[in-house]
């Protein structure tokens, strides 16, 4: 049995609550990402990205609980339209438990900048449309052991009720063609379509579905 829990920003402006979350969502999503040179930036970075986003008062955290305890799945959106690297550097130095050593592994690991450009939303590739309000799924794992059951559309859900809550017009994801799982999700839900596909490396894409908010 599984129940999923809607995250307020109140909990989360709590640092000892923060912090506490973010180490669990961190491990999960580094431990479910694809095996590339992207992991790479170590779990410690990982969490730093995960302390900057969760900093914002934009975003929205839906958690999936197994037995009430262990996390096995989330959804972060942000209703803002700056992509998920404008939000991590605009409330980067926000949060006091964002550690010296972490930010040193990002600014030196050798492959930062190919990493930003292919993993983050270059916004002069894909602009949103002005005077619609937008969700934008900034990560959505479940683990793999859970995966199949139904958890991610539920969680996907959950984002369709508060965005129409909220007003938005428009959900939107963008991944990348390595992220196999991410696409066949995508792919297998009928409201989300894609709007766009762009080359961000010599083999690689980067791919935006979109759906409606009815």
């Amino acid at each position: 049995m599984y129940s999923i829990k809607n995250i307020s920003y109140e909990y989360l402006s709590q640092n000892n609550n923060r912090y506490s979350l973010v180490e669990k969502l961190a491990k999960l999503h580094y431990e479910n990402l694809p095996k590339s040179k992207y992991t790479m930036i170590g779990i410690d970075a990982v969490k730093t990205l995960y302390l900057s986003l969760l900093t914002s008062k934009k975003i929205n955290l839906f958690i999936a609980k197994k037995d009430n305890s262990e996390i096995i799945g989330f959804i972060i959106s942000s209703q803002s339209k700056l992509s998920i690297a404008g939000l991590i550097f605009k409330n980067l130095f926000r949060n006091k438990y964002i550690k010296l050593k972490f930010l040193l592994q990002l600014i030196y690991f050798k492959n930062i900048k190919n990493i930003i450009i292919e993993i983050f939303n270059p916004s002069k590739d894909f602009l949103f449309e002005k005077n619609i309000k937008y969700s934008q799924i900034l990560s959505l794992i479940v683990n793999k052991p859970e995966q199949g059951k139904g958890i991610a559309k539920r969680l996907i859900k959950l984002l369709f009720s508060i965005s129409k809550s909220n007003e938005c017009k428009k959900i939107i994801s963008i991944t990348t063609s390595y992220q196999k799982n991410a696409i066949f999700f995508y792919e297998s839900i009928e409201e989300f379509k894609l709007v766009k596909k762009f080359k961000i490396g010599s083999n690689s894409f980067k791919l935006v579905y979109e759906a409606n908010v009815l």
